[in-house]
């Protein structure tokens, strides 16, 4: 779900060390067949973020100029270049929400940028706070509400602080819970914000996941539950999505041997660890209640040989399970799924041996 996931925070943490297995050993689904979107033959990678009900998608294409932002009007649409803010060479689409109003970043390049949405006419509005000196928007929900970051340091931007923006583009700084810094990825219709907290302690967890509550506006820390849910001690915890129903889904790192861990947390539920398909690591992305994405057997950043993954729910004797759907279809390539709609439609990136990236759609059968 975004620029970092494939350029910052999170290839930074993915790559020191991963203990990587082989490729899954569960069959590949039938219930998702990917097939490549549109693209344009001089983009040499090519990364979705992220597609709505009814079938937008926003991503971005990546050169030696920089980083592009791009959106498909629908799945069997050409890809078109967004605007950027006068003077800004690189721009950056992450989420888009059942309206169709697109959020991301202008600027040259992280640290380097400014929070921006595009409206359903894809005509881009500034949104950065007039107290900070650089920002980035991760989501928006169906009201026009973001969450996002904010910072000051142009060289590291170090530290960022998880943000909340209004419809009306008014950000208001989240509650820091005592942390170094913190970072806010995604938010529902009910205002929860979910992302991460950076403590200010001298040995693991240096990340822990969180959300923040619309009704007292305090950090939640769900890091010791997951942790418990685990069995084993976590070297980070990291939030990537909260749903409609208030459910948080991200993935953590082993202490022992740095592998990755996919799960989810409810209020009511508690922390849920996901099958790894006997691969031993496993990465959640995105949820849209029914079905978790994301991947097994590699990293998001195509570290080890990532196997784009879909978690479905279902219930057994009133007992929630989450079913396992490995996606292989496209050959010869490394695969992660990225996005998820309420559909159970998807869209992903996948990898050829070559180095190229590009994008990718799957339909759910019968839909």
């Amino acid at each position: 779900m975004g620029l970092r996931s494939w350029g910052g925070v999170i290839l930074l943490v993915s790559c020191a060390g991963l203990l990587l297995v082989g490729p899954p050993l569960a069959a590949d689904s039938k219930a998702w067949n990917a097939e490549y979107l549109q693209s344009d033959s001089d983009w040499p990678q090519v990364y979705p973020n992220d597609v709505n009900e009814r079938g937008k998608i926003t991503g971005f294409w990546q050169g030696a100029d920089g980083i592009h932002a791009i959106v498909w009007s629908d799945p069997d649409s050409a890809p078109a270049e967004l605007d950027a803010l006068e003077g800004d060479t690189n721009n950056w689409a992450a989420d888009v929400n059942g309206r169709g109003t697109v959020c991301g970043t202008s600027g040259g390049g992280w640290p380097l940028s400014r929070a921006v949405i595009w409206d359903g006419k894809n005509l881009i509005h500034d949104r950065q706070p007039a107290d900070w000196g650089y920002s980035d928007l991760w989501s928006l929900n169906e009201s026009d509400e973001g969450a996002g970051s904010v910072w000051d340091d142009p060289a590291s931007g170090w530290p960022f602080w998880a943000c909340y923006w209004s419809a009306k583009g008014e950000a208001v700084v989240l509650d820091d819970g005592g942390c170094l810094s913190t970072w806010a990825i995604s938010i529902n219709k009910n205002g929860r914000i979910a992302g991460q907290s950076y403590p200010d302690v001298a040995e693991p967890p240096f990340v822990r996941a969180c959300y923040w509550d619309r009704t007292s506006g305090d950090l939640v820390d769900v890091h010791d539950a997951v942790e418990s849910a685990a069995g084993e001690d976590l070297y980070y915890t990291l939030a990537y999505e909260v749903t409609d129903d208030d459910e948080v889904v991200g993935f953590a790192y082993t202490l022992a041997d740095f592998r990755m861990i996919a799960w989810v947390y409810s209020d009511d539920e508690g922390v849920t660890i996901l099958d790894d398909g006997a691969t031993g690591t496993a990465f959640a992305w995105q949820s849209a209640g029914k079905w978790v994405i994301g991947g097994i057997g590699g990293d998001p950043g195509f570290n080890g040989t990532p196997v784009a993954a879909v978690w479905e729910r279902g219930t057994k004797k009133g007992t929630t399970t989450w079913t396992l759907h490995p996606i292989t279809s496209l050959a010869d390539t490394e695969m992660i799924a990225v996005g998820v709609n309420k559909e159970g439609n998807l869209v992903g990136a996948a990898q050829a041996a070559d180095g190229t990236v590009r994008a990718w759609y799957a339909k759910r059968a019968g839909k």
